[in-house]
């Protein structure tokens, strides 16, 4: 039998992790000890404000399939997030995320279908660390 094993992911492999990505809600703390700094960018924002930010934009597009595609790339970066503004908000989201506007994006998957984000944050905060930066 094979004993029980605890392995704590970090860098790229946290951030790519949609379950366990906080994106933005990262301490600062958490980064250090994750190797995440220079894959998100300096600032810290709290989950409540990610969620506030999120329904400003998705409020902000011209129709249903715009916020589903909005919804379906917050769900592949950060699950805790979708889940978090779906439950907080979930009458104003629930036919967003349901027929009919779910039928039209599989009408429309192969033009709406888009690849995982690339990138690197390096701040003037980071000064000391830019090679460990390039290491994550």
């Amino acid at each position: 039998q094979v004993p029980w094993v605890r392995s704590v992911m970090t860098g790229n492999e946290l951030i790519r992790n949609t379950r366990y990505n906080k994106g933005m809600a990262f301490t600062k703390e958490e980064r250090a000890r994750l190797h995440l700094q220079g894959l998100l960018p300096s600032a810290v924002l709290s989950q409540e404000l990610q969620v506030e930010r999120a329904m400003i934009n998705i409020r902000s597009m011209e129709n249903d399939l715009q916020r589903y595609t909005y919804l379906t790339s917050l769900q592949e970066r950060n699950e805790r997030l979708f889940y978090r503004v779906l439950t907080d908000h979930i009458e104003e989201l629930a036919p967003i995320i349901h027929v009919p506007t779910v039928g039209l994006a599989c009408q429309k998957y192969g033009i709406m279908f888009r690849s995982l984000q690339r990138g690197l944050w390096i701040s003037l905060a980071d000064k000391g660390n830019i090679g460990r930066i390039l290491r994550n």
